[in-house]
């Protein structure tokens, strides 16, 4: 298993940034995956979302469930690309002089060939996740700052 943690501090508030992570739909504008709700409704812990994405060059699809969701503070997910790997992650928000502390913790379990990969991934996943902490930064910072344009890219 793999396990990894970051921080980032972003000049928005905790509203202003849950409301970017936690929209499914956006989740290409700043992570190296796209996401597309299952479920019909507002999303909530439970919600169901397919998925493909990059890894490196590795190319994969798979499906994710909600399941941390507290609205302005905490935002989580599992996404599971079946035979190859799981992956769980849980964002915490907390506002602190004006802006807000994000502070990203997971792991990574590996399954069949896959578990060959394991240390690329291991060399890699850590520097990913900090990557797309800082484009949740750009994007909301540049939402609330009209004159820093918005960055948008691929989990």
């Amino acid at each position: 298993m793999i396990r990894f943690g970051y921080e980032e501090r972003i000049e928005a508030t905790p509203e202003a940034v849950f409301a970017v992570m936690s929209d499914i739909g956006r989740f290409n504008e700043w992570l190296d995956m796209d996401g597309r709700p299952s479920d019909v409704g507002p999303v909530g812990q439970g919600s169901r979302f397919e998925s493909s994405g990059q890894l490196g060059r590795i190319r994969y699809a798979g499906s994710g469930e909600v399941t941390a969701f507290v609205p302005d503070h905490r935002f989580g997910f599992r996404y599971q690309k079946p035979k190859s790997f799981d992956f769980e992650i849980e964002m915490q928000l907390d506002p602190v002089d004006g802006g807000t502390r994000l502070v990203g913790k997971g792991s990574m379990t590996t399954h069949g060939l896959w578990r060959l990969l394991e240390p690329v991934f291991r060399m890699e996943l850590g520097k990913g996740e900090a990557r797309e902490a800082r484009r949740l930064k750009a994007i909301v910072e540049g939402a609330e700052a009209p004159r820093a344009p918005a960055v948008g890219s691929g989990w």
